[in-house]
């Protein structure tokens, strides 16, 4: 946690996307750890959390409410939220209602991706000799997309240092290969964003990368209506990971977006 002794700030909670966990976040969440309570959440089953045989949304809503709850964060928490984790942290917040103070999707796609279950755990069950090996052929990946190594290559080998691990039969990724198989029993993960808004109970936007396979200008105009425009925000020079991408400028824009929600409850 940073900030964790400004006990009398809200909580800001980083929630990773697949086959990513807590570190991704270690460039940007420094950053706001003078008005808040700072935690990036290894999911179940990614980074140094423990794996489950069973993985549901309901499941890793719940958690990421344990988390806030075992950390002391109160009613005015954050959830900032990237790609399929925002659909866990959507069901925290409709799950645990009057709970949060907000939710920020960071490039989240307009539905959960299923097509790409297979590749993502071909990928989770690769096994390399070495360990430079493993980093070596570390990549981000996308819907859509050829796998790439992003415009700050020194962040992703830092986050590449911390996906790995070494087992009997050589090194591989942390995540659980059956970590993208959610159960999604408790109905859909994009409900109507419309009836949404009156379900969470609380105020909803959207930090998203204009270079992003999800990106149009009908989607930022959609959004925009729903949430309205100045809770989207369209980053330039960013793909899907927006804070990988632009770190600097994701922080500028996470931090007046804050800023302005700080000054409607005041």
């Amino acid at each position: 946690m940073w900030g964790g002794d400004r006990t009398e700030n809200p909580g800001l909670v980083l929630v990773h996307g697949a086959s990513a966990n807590g570190h991704w976040w270690d460039f940007v969440a420094p950053e706001f750890m003078e008005d808040y309570r700072v935690l990036a959440i290894d999911c179940a089953g990614a980074g140094d959390s423990d794996h489950k045989d069973f993985y549901s949304v309901g499941d890793s809503a719940a958690e990421i409410m344990a988390v806030c709850r075992d950390a002391g964060l109160d009613e005015r928490t954050i959830l900032v939220a990237h790609s399929f984790g925002y659909f866990l942290a959507l069901q925290a917040t409709l799950h645990f209602n009057g709970y949060f103070g907000g939710l920020i999707g960071i490039d989240p796609p307009a539905t959960p991706d299923t097509s790409s279950t297979d590749s993502f755990n071909k990928r989770s069950h690769q096994l390399f000799t070495t360990r430079s090996e493993a980093i070596g052929h570390f990549k981000l990946n996308q819907p859509g997309r050829t796998p790439y190594r992003a415009k700050n290559d020194y962040i992703v080998d830092y986050i590449a240092q911390n996906s790995i691990k070494k087992t009997e039969h050589g090194w591989t990724w942390k995540v659980d290969p059956n970590w993208a198989k959610h159960s999604t029993t408790e109905g859909s993960l994009a409900p109507d964003l419309s009836r949404l808004k009156k379900a969470m109970g609380c105020p909803l936007a959207f930090l998203i990368g204009k270079d992003s396979a999800f990106y149009s200008e009908a989607m930022e105009r959609g959004l925009g209506h729903l949430v309205g425009p100045k809770n989207v925000i369209a980053l330039e020079g960013a793909g899907h990971h927006v804070y990988l991408d632009q770190p600097r400028q994701f922080v500028h824009e996470l931090q007046q977006l804050l800023s302005r929600w700080a000054e409607l409850d005041n």
